[in-house]
């Protein structure tokens, strides 16, 4: 074996076991429920490496090409619209819709927490019909179904990576809200300023009143923090629950 096979070799072995920690990774976040608020979960749609022979190019660092961020299906009296990877390309998608269907779309490139970048949060249209739009448990756009004929423009949201201080157009629960949960307000206060950034605070009754903008003094000290969620880089909202056995909690936190 030449030394630049077996440097081939080895690094063929390298990236595959690299990407295999990476979707051990993935699958164990996406085991983390979250909730909508409007919050999506964290779904992270991650490429696995295919075994085969690496070119230079490769091996300099040209990025794999991605698979199609979307699959079309032309059905008797339907068209089936599949999102089974991330927008990378979002001009190769809107040419994908007008090349098969004929149909154009605008492309929504908005600002979302990392875990979301590239990532279909919203699908709407113009035009008399509206789009059948399916989600998956995590909240995220799967499938849009558009009836035969159809006219109009399809309106596609993805996320884009967000500036400094951006506010993001989707939320997600921060992973350290787990460290937090169903803590007394006295003992959530004292860890939450380590998080540094700006906190906003928000309380919910036993009767499911809900407060925003609440000031983090007067909330009663047995309420329990519920949830964190991210709404810029360098802010989050705080949930504490009066009753969280009354109240209908879900468990994206925890």
């Amino acid at each position: 074996m030449s030394e630049l096979q077996k440097f081939k070799d080895d690094l063929e072995q390298q990236l595959v076991a690299a990407s295999r920690r990476q979707n051990l990774d993935t699958a164990a976040k996406a085991a983390r429920p979250s909730r909508v608020k409007p919050v999506l979960a964290i779904a992270i749609s991650m490429a696995v490496l295919v075994g085969g022979v690496f070119g230079v190019s490769t091996l300099f660092g040209a990025k794999p090409v991605a698979a199609d961020a979307v699959t079309i299906t032309q059905l008797e009296d339907r068209v089936v619209i599949r999102v089974v990877d991330v927008v990378s390309d979002p001009d190769a998608v809107a040419a994908k819709l007008e090349d098969e269907l004929g149909i154009p779309a605008e492309m929504l490139a908005l600002p979302v927490p990392p875990e979301l970048v590239g990532q279909v949060t919203s699908v709407g249209n113009t035009g008399p019909v509206e789009t059948d739009v399916e989600v998956d448990a995590e909240g995220l756009v799967k499938v849009v179904t558009l009836p035969i004929g159809f006219s109009g423009t399809l309106i596609i949201e993805y996320g884009r990576k967000s500036e400094p201080g951006e506010v993001y157009e989707t939320n997600v629960t921060d992973q350290r809200c787990s460290l937090l949960f169903g803590l007394i307000v006295p003992e959530a206060l004292s860890q939450l300023q380590d998080l540094g950034g700006t906190l906003r605070y928000e309380t919910v009754t036993a009767d499911g009143d809900v407060q925003t903008d609440a000031d983090p003094n007067l909330i009663p000290g047995h309420y329990q923090l519920t949830d964190l969620i991210a709404l810029s880089d360098a802010s989050y909202l705080v949930t504490f629950v009066e009753n969280p056995a009354a109240e209908s909690v879900d468990p994206s936190c925890r």
